[in-house]
């Protein structure tokens, strides 16, 4: 059993263990909870041989196992301080009536529980008046408590002993100047017993040590001294433990003594920002686990920190940060004790409502916090290798010869595949380089797996593998095409390692996407299809990707012309000149030309042009203002009377207009006329 000693009450403590061991921090376990109210907690004590944990709280004694699990709750009124018997068969409960209201008797009980079923064996009446405050401890073979004590000077609290073997017999000793509230003490010590009481004044002693390792408490201490910084400000001494060698007591406040004359050796001080140390627990090698206040954001009242320092340590090795009073997680006052083997450090927190309380297990705190920081690039292509760059980061020096393990999980990988073993430098750097083997999101975990000082840890740090890109085009055999006319759509596709397949699609200016087909490439990388375009058309080839190779989209456009049926009228005749149909005219007749223009644009302009040939050229004689297309899709000009004889021509283009954009410009073709007379 550890020294494990409350704040808020006198001390005494055997000269023993201030421990300090190992292990990784974890958080405190939550299985279920004990109806332990907030404050009412009186003792805990931890059962390293049946792994339990037992507690009190002025009524019940409640068992649980290492992970927090409720096993037993034993009835026992009054139930206060409690020791664990050197071979840990036995527990001695203190049975206070000043905890039970209903209790008549003014005699302090000590009952023995088995700590294997949580059942009563025996209840000693010790015959002595109870204190406000009954607290236990073993030394030199019995079992030591205070009490009010008889003698010839009246009433006195003092410290009483017993027997737990034979519990008939005790002994015990009175005085006025020893005002023993509480107890603390180590099975293993070699028989001192460190007795502390709380003064206001100052020079009084409040510290003694005494030799119980004959069965007795001797009049005169070995030393006594005055130890102004036990005392809280309410007068209440504060906890103190005796290391195992006995050669050096810690007070809760961090201030360590020589045991030889209670000279101040040391100090442990609490990090920077939190409250002054206020309790304090010690293992059997040294290391000390001590609560401060800490603030809180957010909150006017501070929060509990654990501290846990190495035998001597100038700054923790681990800090634990608990909530403040009626929050959820609030660390119970007093709720901490050690592990037998100082592999854990159990703590009670309470709930929002403080009507309940948690026993946890903090695993490992001793062993010091290690973190992975790490550095990679965000993004690589397929194919190229990752680089990540570490820094195992701890106060304690890391060993020579320590690794981290590497894994790595990917889209084909989901269960994650073993990178490999990576060496740590001495200044705790280390990197590795891998390549994924297929795109998207790669995940390395890095682990490192403790090294009975340091704790475990792990990191993560993600890589985006970007697919290859893909060459994807898609071409026409023309730019423009006539109504209705027929387009050879062609879409290449560069190299992909897997899927060949790509899709071709046509939107129509106004139209809805309509796919033209689906299908792989040809060895050349090629899939072409025939498309019949009515107006302006966008194409688009699709390919969806694969494996190493990024979806790709091509696009083009091509121009789809109207139909433009040109026809004139008013001509007496025509004569075929060549190839070439000429109509002829009087000039006195008004030639018209009609243009019909298919699909029909009402509103879009048509614009003719009328052409003289003279001197062996044509030469233009002007163009039209716009005419609109008429509701059935035509537009017409006529041409001016009088006009010179000679040959002429003339033709009609339509004109795309800015709102509608379903059909490039087009212009008709020549028509032929001559004026004869």
């Amino acid at each position: 059993m550890r020294a494990n000693t409350l704040l808020r009450a006198a001390a005494v403590a055997t000269v023993a263990g201030l421990v300090g061991a190992a292990a990784p921090a974890a958080g405190a376990a939550t299985t279920a909870t004990l109806p332990l109210a907030a404050g009412k907690l009186q003792a805990m004590v931890v059962d390293q041989v049946h792994r339990h944990v037992f507690l009190s709280d002025g009524a019940n004694v409640y068992m649980t196992d290492f992970s927090g699990t409720p096993l037993a709750t034993l009835a026992e009124p009054g139930a206060g301080a409690m020791v664990l018997s050197p071979d840990s068969r036995a527990l001695y409960v203190a049975l206070n009536g000043n905890l039970d209201p209903a209790e008549s008797n003014p005699h302090l009980e000590i009952a023995t529980v088995n700590t294997a079923t949580l059942a009563r064996t025996h209840v000693l009446d010790t015959g002595v008046t109870r204190t406000a405050r009954t607290t236990m401890a073993m030394s030199g073979g019995k079992l030591w408590f205070n009490a009010r004590l008889d003698d010839v000077r009246g009433w006195e609290t003092g410290i009483a002993g017993v027997d737990p073997v034979t519990p008939g017999s005790w002994t015990s000793f009175s005085a006025t100047s020893l005002p023993a509230d509480l107890l603390s003490a180590e099975p293993t010590a070699q028989g001192l017993l460190a007795v502390a009481w709380a003064t206001t004044t100052a020079g009084t002693p409040n510290l003694s040590l005494y030799d119980v390792s004959g069965g007795t408490l001797p009049h005169q201490p070995v030393v006594t001294g005055d130890v102004p910084d036990l005392g809280s400000p309410s007068g209440r001494a504060s906890a103190l433990a005796v290391t195992a060698n006995g050669q050096r007591i810690v007070l809760a406040d961090g201030t360590v003594l020589r045991t030889s004359d209670l000279t101040p050796v040391g100090a442990y001080h609490a990090p920077a920002g939190t409250g002054p140390l206020k309790g304090v627990w010690a293992t059997e090698d040294g290391a000390v686990a001590f609560t401060s206040a800490a603030p809180v954001r957010g909150s006017a009242v501070p929060g509990t920190d654990i501290d846990v320092f190495a035998a001597g340590g100038s700054r923790p090795l681990n800090t634990y940060a608990f909530p403040p009073n009626r929050r959820s997680g609030a660390l119970d006052d007093g709720g901490v004790a050690w592990a037998g083997d100082d592999s854990k450090l159990f703590t009670v927190t309470g709930n929002a409502t403080a009507t309940a309380a948690t026993v946890g297990a903090l695993d490992h705190p001793e062993w010091t916090v290690t973190r992975i920081t790490l550095t990679a690039p965000a993004r690589v292509a397929l194919g190229q290798a990752v680089t990540v760059h570490g820094r195992l980061n701890s106060i304690a020096a890391i060993a020579t010869g320590e690794t981290v393990m590497v894994t790595r999980t990917d889209p084909a990988s989901p269960a994650g595949t073993a990178v490999g073993a990576v060496p740590v430098a001495a200044d705790g750097s280390f990197s590795f380089t891998d390549t994924p083997p297929v795109a998207g999101a790669a995940r390395y975990t890095i682990h490192y797996g403790g090294d009975g000082t340091h704790q475990p840890t792990t990191a993560q740090t993600g890589v985006t593998v970007a697919r290859l890109a893909t060459t994807l085009t898609v071409t026409t055999d023309a730019t423009t095409y006539a109504y209705g006319g027929w387009a050879t759509v062609t879409a290449h596709l560069g190299t992909a390692s897997a899927d060949r397949t790509v899709s071709v699609y046509a939107q129509p200016y106004g139209g809805a996407r309509t796919l033209l087909a689906t299908g792989a490439v040809d060895a050349q990388g090629d899939l072409a299809v025939r498309y019949r375009a009515w107006h302006n058309t966008t194409l688009t080839a699709v390919f969806g990707g694969d494996d190493h190779y990024a979806p790709a989209t091509a696009t083009r456009h091509i121009g789809d012309r109207v139909s433009l049926q040109e026809a004139l009228k008013g001509y007496y005749r025509s004569v075929k000149v060549g190839s070439v149909w000429v109509r002829e005219y009087h000039r006195a007749a008004k030639p018209v030309l009609t243009a019909q223009v298919t699909p029909r644009e009402p509103g879009q302009c048509v614009v003719f042009d009328l052409q003289r040939y003279s001197g062996g050229a044509w030469h233009d004689l002007g163009v039209t203002p716009c005419t609109r297309i008429s509701a059935n899709g035509t537009a017409s000009v006529t041409v001016a009377q009088n006009l010179p004889k000679g040959t002429y021509r003339i033709d009609a283009a339509y004109l795309a207009g800015r709102t509608n954009l379903g059909n490039v410009s087009t212009a008709g073709g020549w028509l032929y006329l001559a004026i004869t007379d």
